[in-house]
């Protein structure tokens, strides 16, 4: 989130088709060519279309991101007396699920020790950041490329839907080599992104139809990865709206970067934002997080070793989205 935050594909109630040919109005590749090599652009791309984008939909957002995917809700339960990073945490509700689980935990007379694990959050977002603070949850604001913390300090990291919403691959592996910095050795670091291999909507369980009609994901057959993903901002969520029937409202920048996110007007007079994703195919996450552990000098042309792992849960599939476990050695 860049953190980007927590996402669930889930299938539209009002776009109910499947389209096998993108439209060119989701198509991100010419974007992100015409700013390939050139950081400043790209940092402004990712800002647009990312970073500006959830801050925009932050509470919308956070109210259709309540379940909690099965095996990463597993994983965290599986560790003892651990200290958490969630880079992207989103609205934190996996933090959130470790906090509600302890306080059950207490209720029936088991000891704070037993469960005594710790979360920290970041997100790019201010707009979800300030919703895990108001859930009493750790949090602070930073970008995955560049995290604040020293090296080695969490036994376990978890990114959740994060990697997909960086440009290039360049950015995808430092976002990758600062999960694995600040994990230190023997620790665990889990990785999600969104599939370029969607289910069909109708094999999607209830669990990921039920979340909500505003994401359009599941009624698209991308045909290409760098995508656009629209969401549709409901009216009630939309801070402008008893604003803008007493004055005249400026565009929204929803950062001191003074870019405004690109928005279009739906169907029914909503809002909708698009949302950069890069989608992966099977096999190109486990690539990535080879390719990041190794830096290439520019001046000698020598690789050198930035990290070394080994996968403990190799690719797997869930909601959607392609997800691996690795152990730091």
């Amino acid at each position: 989130m860049i953190s980007s935050s927590s996402e669930e594909p889930s299938s539209s109630s009002s776009h109910t088709s499947t389209n096998t040919v993108l439209d060119k109005e989701l198509d991100a590749k010419p974007f992100i060519s015409e700013a390939h090599g050139d950081s400043l652009q790209l940092h402004q791309f990712e800002t647009q279309f990312v970073t500006n984008v959830y801050n925009e939909i932050a509470p919308h957002f956070s109210n259709t991101r309540y379940s909690r995917w099965p095996f990463i809700n597993e994983f965290i339960l599986g560790k003892k007396n651990c200290l958490f990073a969630d880079v992207g945490c989103g609205n934190g509700k996996y933090m959130q699920s470790w906090k509600e689980t302890i306080q059950y935990y207490n209720g029936h007379s088991l000891s704070k020790t037993s469960t005594s694990n710790c979360f920290i959050g970041t997100d790019i977002s201010l707009g979800l950041a300030e919703i895990c603070r108001d859930r009493d949850l750790e949090v602070l604001v930073a970008n995955n490329t560049q995290l604040p913390f020293r090296g080695e300090y969490f036994d376990v990291v978890i990114s959740v839907a994060v990697i997909h919403h960086f440009a290039t691959p360049e950015r995808r592996m430092q976002a990758i080599r600062e999960l694995f910095r600040i994990c230190r050795k023997g620790g665990d670091v889990l990785i999600y992104v969104w599939a370029f291999e969607q289910q069909s909507p109708k094999k999607k369980s209830s669990a990921t139809t039920a979340t909500t009609s505003s994401e359009e994901s599941s009624s698209y057959r991308y045909a290409q990865q760098d995508v656009f993903v629209p969401w549709h901002l409901q009216k009630q969520f939309d801070s402008t709206t008893k604003k803008e029937s007493h004055t005249e409202q400026q565009p929204q920048t929803s950062s001191s970067t003074n870019i405004v996110p690109n928005v279009t007007q739906g169907s029914e007079g909503e809002k909708v934002y698009k949302r950069y994703y890069h989608l992966f195919k099977k096999g190109e996450l486990e690539q990535l997080v080879q390719d990041a552990s190794v830096m290439v000098d520019e001046n000698s042309g020598e690789q050198r070793t930035v990290f070394e792992f080994e996968f403990v849960k190799n690719l797997y599939f869930e909601k959607d989205n392609w997800g691996v476990v690795c152990r730091k050695k």
